[in-house]
């Protein structure tokens, strides 16, 4: 496993356009908030887990601003599958996604079993169909995480290699229970409350496989 600094590291480099320093921000914020594991300095640190690393990747992909890093979080973690993506396709190859898609979740569920589907290999061997590639990157590249925002929603897409095609699937805010002006209104207020004035411009931040490799290599480490 790898201590804070160590997955600190792996984030920046993988990501690239995010700042060490927002990184380090993002973390201290977590911890404070008590949403990711802490305790202990340098070597000694603590072990960074699955959801540790989870929690680090949708903040810093998601929230821009370092004073938001709460904020974000809570508005992400909850969102819940629309259009789900279908479990059978990946038990063989991925079971802990699987294990995770075939019971009721939300988004942060899902994100950390992919990291830990990476740090126990299957994610690379499900990218490359069990067989050492040299277009490993490019596979890799094909499983995305897409945050949209203010108004959030993850829309995910997972390669199937050997049948060269793909499986989709969106994460967002639960919908109303019908569609009656009453209760549109209601779930507009409740959605209000919980996220907080959002203005009409959205962003678009994606990442990829590519950061997920590289941080299952580094929590994997003794």
């Amino acid at each position: 496993m790898a201590t804070n600094p160590q997955l600190q590291k792996v984030i920046v480099d993988s990501l690239g356009t995010v700042p060490a320093a927002s990184v380090f921000h993002h973390d201290r914020n977590l911890a404070d908030a008590g949403l990711r594991t802490v305790g202990g300095r340098g070597r000694g640190g603590a072990q960074m887990t699955a959801a540790d690393a989870a929690a680090e990747l949708l903040v810093c992909v998601a929230s821009p601003s370092v004073k938001d890093t709460v904020k974000v979080y809570n508005r992400y973690k909850s969102l819940l599958p629309h259009d789900p993506l279908r479990a059978d396709e990946l038990y063989a190859t991925l079971p802990e996604v699987s294990a995770v898609l075939m019971r009721k979740h939300t988004f942060i569920d899902l994100l950390t079993a992919f990291v830990e589907s990476a740090i126990s290999g299957t994610l690379r061997e499900h990218l490359t169909n069990r067989t050492p590639s040299p277009v490993e990157i490019v596979h890799a590249k094909a499983l995305k995480f897409q945050f949209i925002g203010p108004h959030p929603m993850v829309d995910v897409k997972i390669p199937l290699i050997p049948q060269q095609s793909g499986i989709s699937g969106r994460y967002a805010d639960a919908g109303p229970a019908n569609y009656d002006p009453a209760t549109i209104e209601a779930w507009s207020r409740k959605l209000a409350k919980k996220n907080g004035p959002i203005g009409d411009l959205d962003e678009i931040r994606i990442f990829s496989g590519v950061t997920l490799l590289a941080v299952g290599d580094v929590l994997r480490k003794k």
